[in-house]
């Protein structure tokens, strides 16, 4: 649609942003049963992805020399980490809680997503053996949204 805009009007179109939206649009209908695109005027996901992978590839001068660790205090590190936890935190609670509310996560006449099967494992813990806590389904999530994004995005750059 933004390409398709774009071009009627003869501007140039960022390439690499409509793939990332892409990707992660396709991640999300994955993972959560629908997309948080900027469209929909929900989206602060992409920015939060983002700010995680930059997270992610920062150096951190205290995992090396421990005596140092005081360092990411001073320089925002520890802010940035822990605004991000924030941030992710209130979004997972949002949509588990949102989901919960509406029924799904535990079969249904809908397409299940990964959401659901945790959601499910969740419920029928005594059947599994599996035993999920909401914060152990918030870090799978967020492992699932992370390694998805990671690998494309590395062919690339």
């Amino acid at each position: 649609m933004f390409v398709r805009l774009s071009a009627r009007i003869a501007s140039m179109v960022n390439l690499s942003e409509a793939l990332v939206g892409l990707t992660n649009d396709i991640i999300c209908r994955a993972v959560f049963g629908k997309k948080f695109s900027r469209d929909e005027g929900v989206n602060h996901f992409n920015a939060m992805l983002t700010e995680f992978m930059l997270l992610m590839g920062t150096f951190d001068l205290g995992d090396f020399v421990t005596s140092l660790a005081w360092v990411t205090r001073l320089n925002g590190l520890d802010a940035r980490v822990k605004k991000c936890f924030e941030d992710f935190d209130k979004f997972f609670e949002s949509v588990i809680d949102e989901r919960v509310e509406c029924g799904r996560g535990g079969g249904g006449d809908e397409r299940e997503d990964f959401l659901d099967v945790l959601l499910a494992l969740q419920k029928d813990s005594s059947n599994t053996g599996v035993t999920l806590s909401r914060d152990s389904i918030k870090g799978l999530i967020l492992l699932k949204t992370h390694l998805l994004v990671a690998t494309p995005l590395h062919g690339l750059l």
